[in-house]
């Protein structure tokens, strides 16, 4: 396939399976918010408080994720994991992450790929010093009939995006991702959804690459 959008941050993740099993990254995960301080003073108070913060995560559910920061896509790879799992099982998909390994490099950044199928990997990319993810890629080498290609993305897209339906249509259309019987041609295509970039190569033969980065991400690069 003709690679004409390159994401510098998936870099070391364009190799993958060549680098050796490295450690697994701590399960731990670090909460991003914390409380107003506010002292309540009586009971009227603690419930208007009550009822701000059950709109405003209300809001944030809406919207989709709250971002660590700008240069991270809003879970951890264990969250992946396990929002991955229900969304594929959801989606009719017998495919399932048992387990995944991380691999440190010296730039200070690590990645876990998992190997679904011979042609069917993902990757996660993430600093050691950040529990959340950086990046994500998922690659699809064309050998997979192509609504099987498409029920993917569509999973990847609801796991990482943490979208809806809807939300995941639109996203998947704006990628030119309309209709799993037309062939595909050689497009690359970037779209943005609720602080997230998405990148699409696809090719005649039904092979694509889908990346998915923080839209702020000072080391995304796109040529």
């Amino acid at each position: 396939m003709e690679k004409r959008l390159h994401l510098l941050i998936f870099t070391i993740m364009l190799v993958l399976g060549l680098a050796a099993c490295g450690n697994d990254k701590s399960d731990d995960s670090t909460d991003s918010t914390s409380g107003n301080g506010t002292e309540v003073t009586t009971d009227e108070a603690e419930g208007a408080d009550s009822n701000a913060e059950e709109e405003e995560a209300g809001n944030e559910a809406a919207a989709g994720r709250v971002l660590q920061n700008d240069k991270t896509i809003g879970l951890t790879m264990d969250e992946f994991k396990d929002k991955f799992n229900e969304q594929a099982a959801a989606q009719g998909l017998d495919y399932k992450i048992e387990e995944f390994e991380w691999v440190d490099h010296d730039d200070g950044t690590q990645t876990a790929t998992i190997k679904l199928h011979d042609n069917l990997r993902l990757g996660g990319l993430a600093t050691m010093d950040e529990d959340e993810l950086k990046a994500f890629l998922l690659q699809v080498e064309g050998f997979e009939p192509r609504q099987t290609a498409f029920d993917l993305v569509n999973v990847i897209i609801k796991t990482v995006g943490n979208v809806t339906d809807d939300d995941a249509k639109l996203i998947m259309d704006g990628l030119g991702l309309k209709d799993p019987n037309e062939q595909g041609d050689y497009t690359e295509t970037t779209f943005d959804h609720d602080g997230l970039k998405y990148l699409l190569l696809t090719d005649k033969s039904n092979s694509f690459e889908l990346g998915i980065a923080n839209k702020n991400d000072p080391n995304l690069i796109i040529d």
